[in-house]
């Protein structure tokens, strides 16, 4: 019915980083995604897991150098006050994505009527998903700043070589599991 948002994923840790060789030999606690390991690995990093409810401390006595979450996330948790949270830097690396489904069974024996009703509700619906989700990450910016945070911004970090290490790995990951077509489509 719709794509919704949840925020555009960075990196924060204990020093500032630019591109990709700067997170050589580097803790980053992620998701446990195969995905986001290579990913992070192929960035020269040691992924790590921690859990979320603990990450605070992590970040704050160095059992890890670094995390990555969206603004509201990681300051609503005040990852950003930790001994090693201090420096966001605006990789952008993920643009996190959450669907909005419905039942196709129930779907399909609606009246027409009542599947225009639902489908103008989840256009509207994502229309102020996205917008209520860019507020809160502006808001969350604005708040780790105004509480000490060091932000280097999207325009000085090196998203080629980002994107380097990136593209391969999700062209592995959609042959491997058919999703070409939808890669493509991502892409465009």
């Amino acid at each position: 019915m719709g794509y919704w948002s949840a925020g555009v994923r960075n990196y924060y840790g204990k020093k500032p980083i630019h591109s990709p060789k700067d997170l050589k030999g580097m803790t980053i606690r992620i998701g446990s995604s195969p995905v986001q390991q290579q990913f992070w690995k192929g960035c020269g990093a040691i992924p790590v897991s921690v859990g979320w409810g603990v990450l605070y401390d992590a970040l704050n006595t160095g059992k890890v150098d670094s995390a990555e979450n969206d603004y509201t996330n990681m300051s609503l948790k005040n990852h950003h006050k930790a001994k090693n949270g201090k420096y966001i830097c605006e990789t952008e690396h993920d643009f996190t994505t959450r669907l909005m489904l419905v039942n196709g069974d129930f779907f399909n024996k609606l009246t027409p009527a009542q599947k225009k009703w639902i489908e103008q509700a989840a256009s509207y619906a994502t229309q102020v998903e996205r917008q209520k989700t860019f507020e809160q990450a502006s808001g969350s910016k604005a708040k780790t700043i105004a509480e000490g945070a060091v932000v280097v911004e999207n325009s000085d970090i090196d998203t080629a070589a980002f994107k380097a290490i990136a593209l391969p790995i999700q062209d592995e990951f959609a042959k491997k599991n058919g999703m070409e077509r939808f890669l493509k489509m991502a892409r465009q």
